[in-house]
């Protein structure tokens, strides 16, 4: 069954998430105000959901462009307080920084599972294959495609097409590989998504926001879609 995660920025909306816990698998912490797609929560949110945990927790650490010695520390961090899913988006088309990225911190979770997510709206098609084929050789456990430009209403599907993205699941599956896809799905890509892709996981915020990704969630949208997914 695939796995329905929801991206919070705000105290207030995981609370509004935990009145819905039984029909919500991941809670995704981000900054949604930084510019960056995967842009790294900051630690009082982190906290308070911790201190309130009730779901599994997925925290990205941003955008990356290269390697640098602060990723080491900051996903051992979350590896050592439990963190279940750690996502690194590569925001870089060079293939040699792709797999230094990956192959530096490959080894760094004992407890969490590494996410590396790509764009389908900045990396093209090629481009996901070969990052696919990294994380297959340094045995990533799930791989993602999200979007990175969230100021225009095309979703993930729109972009990359059924096609290619049937593609890239039957790859992910063939190589053992979980694959997560988000990127501005409204409640008809969700829909497709879920009847002919089949991914291991959907991640979701702004279809369930009342005017953008940076507005709070709307619980009322947040039924609907939980209607829809036929899990309310």
């Amino acid at each position: 069954m695939c796995k329905l995660l929801i991206s919070i920025a705000y105290p207030e909306e995981y609370d509004l998430l935990l009145k819905y816990r039984n029909f919500i698998d991941i809670v995704d912490l981000k900054d949604v105000e930084c510019g960056e797609s995967l842009g790294c929560p900051s630690l009082r949110l982190v906290r308070y959901v911790l201190e309130r945990r009730k779901f599994e927790i997925s925290i990205p650490i941003g955008d990356i462009t290269n390697y640098i010695s602060c990723i080491k520390f900051l996903i051992e961090y979350l590896d050592s307080i439990n963190v279940n899913y750690i996502k690194v988006g590569l925001f870089t088309r060079d293939i040699e920084s792709i797999e230094n990225i990956v192959k530096n911190i490959r080894n760094l979770c004992n407890n969490s599972k590494l996410v590396i997510a790509c764009f389908g709206d900045y990396h093209s098609i090629d481009d996901i294959i070969n990052m696919l084929d990294i994380c297959r050789r340094y045995d990533i456990e799930i791989f993602m495609i999200d979007t990175k430009f969230k100021n225009y209403n095309k979703s993930i599907v729109d972009i990359l097409g059924i096609d290619n993205l049937c593609k890239i699941v039957e790859l992910c599956h063939i190589n053992n590989i979980k694959i997560a896809l988000a990127g501005k799905l409204n409640f008809d890509s969700i829909k497709t998504l879920l009847n002919y892709v089949r991914p291991d996981i959907i991640g979701l915020r702004s279809c369930i926001c009342d005017k953008s990704r940076n507005s709070i969630i709307s619980e009322k949208l947040l039924i609907t879609l939980l209607r829809t997914l036929g899990r309310l």
